[in-house]
């Protein structure tokens, strides 16, 4: 077998857009893991942000059928070569796509690609499900490269098969009263009301207010390490606008999309952008507008998952993070890996202490406050 399998490296985005039909079929035999590996959200992702990067898009094929994806692309920073997942730091699981009977096969094909490979210095990937991926032993213990593996993050989700009864039985009895206490109140403003948006004209209507409502309430009170690279915050960039919103049309098209909008007195004062896929939502993103001393995205959350549970969706994943509000449901942990791959020697070590040295101080609170300090005189 190991002869028929074969690798191809796209690097032209003309050769990708030819591949999406049977990246597409691979995509579709996958788990809810590799929600966020669907070309919706990667080819998308390269369309907004290739400036100053490489392609390096693997398959892996045999009988002519692709039955590994390895979605990557090459940066480069001050020398260092560094391979990434696309659409790193803007979807929340990693990973790549395999044929379920030909798992052996196409892992051993990637890295075997990995160890020989000279065009990268490093490789990042992080966010990866416990599945994912690189075999632990042989090739790597000649010490040709080395393979560190360490905890990125958790996150959460909740099982909603039980029943909305249940789920609401379950959670803290003072949340409960008070969130119950909040919806009274919110009824006696005006006509509150939970939409979901169905057609694109719809979603071109809202979804300026989910992004107005995220400038608003993120940029100006945060300084996060996208602000480093976008004058006016992460979500007043165009790209990132543009990019999120044109996600969202193609999962709408392939009836994935879940955009629901909080409404009181026909006016959005809250907007959640999920996705559905296998009985199982995924909270992707959420703003919402104050509203005197109501906790408004709360409120949402609450009608959100007791109108899920209608649907028979059978869990809700909040994705990456250990917020509090999320502690507060009766939730299930997901440990996530971050994998680095490096060639050893001197030269590859000088290599990576500058862009690594740089990228430590840019994460820093430290760093952080002073270029909020800076932003603030400067505008």
């Amino acid at each position: 077998m190991s002869e028929s399998v074969q690798i191809e490296v796209v690097t032209e985005q003309e050769r990708l857009e030819q591949i999406i039909p049977a990246w597409n079929s691979l995509w579709e035999q996958s788990g809810p893991d590799s929600t966020f590996l669907a070309p919706e959200w990667l080819a998308t992702w390269w369309k907004y942000f290739h400036k100053d990067k490489n392609l390096c898009f693997l398959t892996v094929n045999y009988e002519e059928e692709v039955v590994g994806i390895a979605p990557w692309y090459l940066e480069n920073r001050l020398g260092c070569r560094r391979l990434k997942t696309l659409g790193h730091g803007f979807i929340d699981y990693e990973g790549i796509l395999i044929r379920k009977d030909m798992k052996t096969a196409v892992i051993k094909t990637i890295d075997d690609w990995l160890l020989s490979n000279n065009t990268f210095d490093e490789a990042v990937f992080d966010r990866l499900t416990s599945h994912q991926w690189i075999a632990k032993n042989g090739l790597w213990k000649q010490g040709r490269m080395k393979l560190k593996r360490r905890p990125s993050t958790i996150s959460l989700s909740t099982e909603l098969d039980k029943g909305w009864e249940h789920i609401r039985s379950e959670l803290p009895k003072k949340f409960r009263y008070d969130t119950e206490r909040q919806i009274r109140r919110l009824n006696d403003l005006g006509d509150l009301n939970l939409g979901f948006v169905d057609t694109v004209e719809e979603l071109n209507f809202k979804f300026p207010e989910f992004l107005r409502c995220k400038r608003d309430r993120y940029d100006k009170r945060y300084s996060t390490n996208s602000d480093v690279y976008s004058k006016g915050g992460f979500w007043g960039d165009e790209n990132v606008a543009s990019y999120y919103k044109s996600v969202a049309e193609k999962l709408l098209l392939k009836k994935q999309l879940v955009f629901s909008c909080l409404m009181l007195d026909k006016k959005i004062i809250s907007a959640i952008f999920g996705i559905e896929r296998d009985s199982t939502f995924f909270y992707f993103s959420t703003a919402f507008r104050p509203v005197n001393s109501f906790s408004v995205g709360r409120v949402h959350l609450w009608l959100l998952v007791e109108n899920l549970c209608s649907r028979n969706i059978k869990c809700f994943d909040f994705l990456i993070g250990d917020d509090e509000y999320k502690r507060r449901w009766p939730v299930s942990i997901k440990h996530l890996a971050q994998l680095k791959l490096y060639k050893t020697g001197f030269i590859n070590t000088l290599r990576r202490l500058g862009p690594g040295s740089i990228e430590k101080l840019e994460h820093s609170d430290m760093f952080r406050r002073i270029y909020k300090k800076i932003k603030i005189c400067i505008s």
